[in-house]
């Protein structure tokens, strides 16, 4: 090969290996100022976040929807809940004019309604009332079976009570308007059989939340699937019997499989993750400090407000739409240390 030849060729080999290593050359490290401005806001950013995860051995779950101020990821309050759900009534008064009332759901039915878990799925949250205690597997974890979120044959009961009420009432009015039967002729408004048809309709309109979650607990997530509930003391706790019995759990689901729930008390999220656990949690999701910054500064911009379920989506892969965020029988309940 001729000494020129041999030259440029290797003139074009070095200019190769230097267009091919620019790249190298220019990903730099961040310098002190950026580094520094990544910290600052670093500071400033991760403590809105943490209270959303919570660590469960090696692993973090996110709670999305948790909110201290509210019974459970259903969102809402009791008293939200009541004003949602009213509803107009039409009738006639004993002049036969049209009236209107307005129904609203007792307390008590509103409540349970709003507290219930509302599904069991990793990261919801709410209350079961009980479950049968299957093995205390040490100070602070007990398995159950058996989930309950209400108490079916208490609930039959009392439907049966009310509809035995109301049927009393109504042969009440009868025997008044027999007793008076000028007046009861003069009376123009809803007939005895409409009355006491709106009565039993009011009734069934009233339980009809609880026997929903009645009809829910029938499901194999809860009648079928032993629950490890990993955070209450469970000294006092006796195989077999229903647990707890004067009061509800407020959980939160950790993980589901076909053989078991994994859950823990709501309480125990206090206000989230620490530092470092969250530095951790961020790198099981591959995701550093400084893209942390870039992923809560873009959604701030983008989103203003509503930035944390956007942060949220993106730390988790979901569909940001889908996951909105803007809580005797076997022994005591008592969190464990």
């Amino acid at each position: 090969m001729p000494v020129c030849r041999l030259f440029a060729s290797i003139v074009l080999g070095l200019v190769v290996c230097a267009l091919l290593s620019a790249p190298a050359a220019q990903a730099q490290e961040p310098d002190a100022a950026e580094l520094a401005r990544i910290d600052r806001l670093w500071n400033r950013y991760w403590r809105e976040l943490a209270p959303f995860y919570v660590k469960q051995g090696e692993s973090f779950v996110c709670v999305p929807g948790y909110d201290r101020r509210l019974p459970s990821s259903t969102g809402i309050t009791a008293v939200d809940y009541k004003r949602q759900t009213a509803r107009e009534v039409t009738f006639k008064d004993e002049n036969g004019r049209d009236r209107t009332r307005t129904d609203v759901k007792p307390d008590d039915e509103a409540l349970t309604a709003t507290q219930a878990l509302p599904a069991v799925d990793p990261g919801s949250y709410g209350h079961i009332l009980s479950g049968k205690i299957r093995e205390v597997v040490d100070s602070e974890t007990v398995i159950l079976e058996d989930i309950w979120l209400v108490d079916a044959a208490k609930l039959r009961d009392q439907k049966r009570e009310a509809e035995e009420t109301a049927r009393r009432e109504a042969w009440s009015e009868v025997e008044n308007r027999f007793r008076d039967f000028r007046d009861g002729r003069r009376n123009r408004g809803d007939t005895i059989a409409e009355q006491a048809g709106e009565l039993m309709a009011y009734i069934n309109w009233c339980f009809e939340d609880r026997e929903a979650l009645a009809e829910r607990q029938r499901d194999r997530a809860f009648n079928r699937t032993p629950w490890r509930i990993i955070g209450y003391q469970t000294q006092t706790l006796t195989v077999g019997n229903r647990w707890p019995a004067d009061q509800t759990l407020q959980l939160v689901i950790i993980s589901v499989t076909d053989n078991e729930v994994l859950a823990i008390p709501a309480a125990k999220i206090g206000t989230g993750l620490n530092e470092l656990d969250f530095l951790d949690c961020l790198a099981s999701r591959t995701i550093t400090k400084s893209q942390f910054v870039e992923i809560y500064t873009n959604a701030k911009r983008d989103h203003r407000d509503a930035h944390v379920p956007a942060i949220l989506a993106a730390m988790e892969g979901w569909e940001l739409a889908a996951n909105p965020v803007d809580g005797n029988g076997g022994g005591e309940v008592k969190l464990a240390d």
